[in-house]
């Protein structure tokens, strides 16, 4: 990353805090959906989708 960018995705998309439902995952990596498998990336969206009512989603 060059110096001088944000790094926060809530600065990049110039949001306050608290307006992005925000996963971050070591090395950015998202395994493929697999519904017999448990997942922290796939329990983390349900909650985001379920109980936090978020409509939108970028990945």
């Amino acid at each position: 990353m060059s110096p001088g960018l944000p790094s926060d995705p809530a600065d990049v998309h110039r949001r306050r805090p608290g307006d992005i439902f925000e996963l971050r995952t070591a090395g950015d990596i998202v395994p493929p959906y697999r519904p017999q498998a448990a997942c922290d990336v796939a329990g983390t969206l349900k909650f985001a989708v379920q109980a936090q009512k978020i409509s939108d989603s970028r990945v």
